[in-house]
């Protein structure tokens, strides 16, 4: 097992998500109206950021496993499958969004009405949230698998299980019963956060 002071090196991944996430929670919602034209480099910003912190996320949850890869169980190793699809899911969910404004030109050249362009968008929601749903899995079980190896404390396994398992059950209710259950857990920058608080975790662990 790494020791606790490569745990802590290497949580600082996790902890970095916090700074990245930061200021597109700060610009507020996202621009989807015909307004997006003129706040391009607002949300390029926004995406962008998004983009990186999905991969300081992924190179994070990477970094951990591959220190302890050995000694986890064959059903611990299946962790990677919620990863990978969380990375591939958000990587397309930032880059789609990112794009937002090239798109909508594009709509416009074509003849269409700016104001027609969202009404009409397919943001395949099942699919952006489905990523965000898979974060949800894979902490915790990170979580649960540091705790095994006496790198976390009960409560903070606890901790992260409970946010998780709300974050789940948002994915469902904003898919399959009412739209208004996207605020908060289906916000890109908060599916990422219990990864920042398992950072700051390792960080300050003793």
């Amino acid at each position: 097992l790494a020791s606790n002071s490569l745990l802590k090196n290497k949580g600082f991944l996790f902890f970095l998500l916090g700074m990245l996430v930061a200021p597109p929670l700060m610009l507020g919602i996202p621009e989807t109206s015909p307004k997006l034209l003129e706040r391009v480099t607002e949300e390029h910003f926004r995406y962008g950021l998004l983009m990186l912190a999905t991969l300081v996320y992924t190179i994070g949850f990477l970094v951990l496993l591959r220190k302890i890869w050995k000694e986890l169980s064959a059903i611990d190793k299946l962790i990677i499958i919620p990863l990978v699809v969380s990375t591939v899911l958000m990587f397309w969910d930032h880059y789609s969004s990112y794009h937002f404004s090239s798109q909508l030109t594009d709509w416009i050249a074509s003849g269409n009405k700016v104001e027609d362009f969202f009404p009409n968008y397919d943001f395949q929601e099942l699919y952006r949230t489905l990523g965000r749903s898979m974060i949800y899995i894979s902490v915790p079980w990170l979580s649960y698998i540091l705790f095994k190896k006496q790198q976390l404390k009960k409560w903070q396994m606890i901790f992260l299980s409970v946010f998780s398992l709300l974050g789940i059950l948002f994915f469902f209710l904003f898919n399959f019963v009412n739209f208004q259950f996207y605020f908060p857990f289906m916000i890109p920058a908060i599916a990422l956060a219990p990864a920042y608080w398992l950072g700051l975790m390792l960080m300050l662990r003793k």
